[in-house]
C-alpha cells in the first residue's frame, strides 16, 4: 500500500480535480479529488413561504350558499310558511366574501330567511346572525365559518336591502367592511344637537346679562344726570335768590338816598316862603318856585318808571333762567 502525504495548501475547483505526484525514484503518481457543492442550508428562525397547496389548506371556505324567503300565508284558514327563492349579487364563489340582495314590495312582508350555508368540508362549524326580524331598508347578515379547532376563520357578509312602498331598490355589489347600520349617526346627530342647544342658552343668557348691566349702567348715568341738573337748578335759583336780595339792597339804598334828597328842597321851599315873602324879592333873587316843584314832580315820575322798569327786567330775567332750564331738561330726556 502506497502512502502519499501532501504538504501545503492546494486549491481545488468544483467538480474533478487530478493532482500529479513524483516519488523519490521519479516515478509519477495521479490523484483524482473530486469537489462536490455544498447544499444551502436554511437560515434558522426563517419560516418557509407556504406552497398554493399549502395555502389552500389553510383557508375556510363555503362550498355552497343559497337563501330563500320565508313569508306567512293563509291556506284554508291556516297559517303556513312559503319560501321564496333568492338570487345573490354577485354569484356565489367560495373566494367572494361580499354579497348584496334584494327584497322587492311586493314581498315587504317576508321579515325572515332561511340561509343555508356549507361548509368545504364537513367538519367546519357554520354559524348565521342578522337573518331574522328583518326592517325596512338595509340589513346586514354576517355568516361565519370556523375550523374545527376554531383556530381558522372565514367571514361571508350579505346586504339585504328591504324596500317600501315609498322607496326604490338600491343594490350595492360590494359591501364596506367599517359600515354600520345608522345607529352611530344617529347617536351623533344627537349629541350634535345637545351640544348646540347648549351653546345657544349660554348665548342667550350672555346677551341678557349684557343688556341687564347696559341698562344698569344707563339708569346709573340717569339718575347721575338728574342728580347733576337739580344741583344746577339749585345753585341758579339760589343765585337768582342773591341777585335779587342784591338788588332789592341797592333799590333801598337808593330810595333813602333819594328820599334824602326830597326833603332839602321842601326845607328850602318853605324857607324861602318863609323868608321871602315879597315877591319882588323872590324874583330879585331869581328863584322861580314853579319851576322847582315841576322838576321834583318829573324826578318822582322818573323814579316811579325806573322802579317798575327794574321789577320788569328782574321778572323777564327770572323767566328766561326758567325758560333754559326747561329746554335744557328736555334735551337731556330725549337724549335718554
Amino acid at each position: 500500500m502506497l502512502k502519499v502525504e501532501l504538504l501545503g495548501k492546494i486549491k481545488l475547483n468544483e467538480g474533478t480535480n487530478k493532482i500529479t505526484v513524483t516519488g523519490s525514484f521519479d516515478e509519477t503518481y495521479t490523484i483524482t479529488v473530486i469537489n462536490k457543492k455544498k447544499e444551502e442550508e436554511t437560515p434558522p428562525n426563517v419560516m418557509e413561504e407556504p406552497t398554493d397547496e399549502q395555502t389552500e389548506e389553510m383557508k375556510v371556505t363555503l362550498k355552497s350558499l343559497s337563501i330563500k324567503g320565508i313569508r306567512i300565508v293563509t291556506e284554508d284558514d291556516e297559517e303556513v310558511e312559503e319560501k321564496v327563492d333568492f338570487v345573490l349579487t354577485p354569484e356565489f364563489s367560495s373566494e367572494v366574501y361580499e354579497y348584496s340582495l334584494s327584497i322587492p314590495k311586493e314581498q315587504n312582508d317576508i321579515t325572515k330567511l332561511d340561509i343555508e350555508a356549507i361548509g368545504d368540508k364537513d367538519d367546519y362549524i357554520v354559524e348565521i346572525t342578522g337573518n331574522e326580524n328583518l326592517v325596512d331598508g338595509e340589513n346586514i347578515i354576517t355568516i361565519l365559518v370556523k375550523s374545527k379547532d376554531g383556530e381558522k376563520t372565514a367571514e361571508y357578509k350579505i346586504k339585504v336591502n328591504k324596500e317600501t312602498e315609498d322607496v326604490e331598490a338600491v343594490t350595492t355589489p360590494v359591501l364596506d367592511e367599517n359600515q354600520d347600520t345608522g345607529t352611530d349617526d344617529s347617536k351623533t346627530i344627537m349629541k350634535v344637537a345637545i351640544v348646540g342647544g347648549i351653546a345657544l342658552i349660554a348665548v342667550v343668557a350672555i346677551i341678557f346679562v349684557l343688556i341687564k348691566y347696559r341698562n344698569s349702567k344707563e339708569d346709573d348715568k340717569k339718575t347721575f344726570d338728574d342728580n347733576q341738573l337739580e344741583y344746577e337748578k339749585e345753585n341758579i335759583l339760589e343765585d337768582l335768590a342773591k341777585k335779587r336780595k342784591l338788588r332789592k339792597e341797592e333799590k333801598a339804598s337808593q330810595i333813602d338816598f333819594e328820599e334824602n334828597i326830597e326833603v332839602e328842597p321842601k326845607e328850602e321851599i318853605t324857607r324861602y316862603e318863609e323868608t321871602y315873602n315879597d315877591e319882588k324879592e323872590n324874583k330879585s333873587k331869581g328863584i322861580d318856585f314853579a319851576s322847582i316843584l315841576k322838576n321834583k314832580i318829573t324826578e318822582k315820575n322818573e323814579i316811579s318808571n325806573r322802579r317798575r322798569m327794574e321789577r320788569n327786567e328782574d321778572v323777564e330775567e327770572t323767566f328766561e333762567v326758567l325758560k333754559e332750564e326747561d329746554t335744557s331738561t328736555r334735551k337731556r330726556g330725549k337724549h335718554f
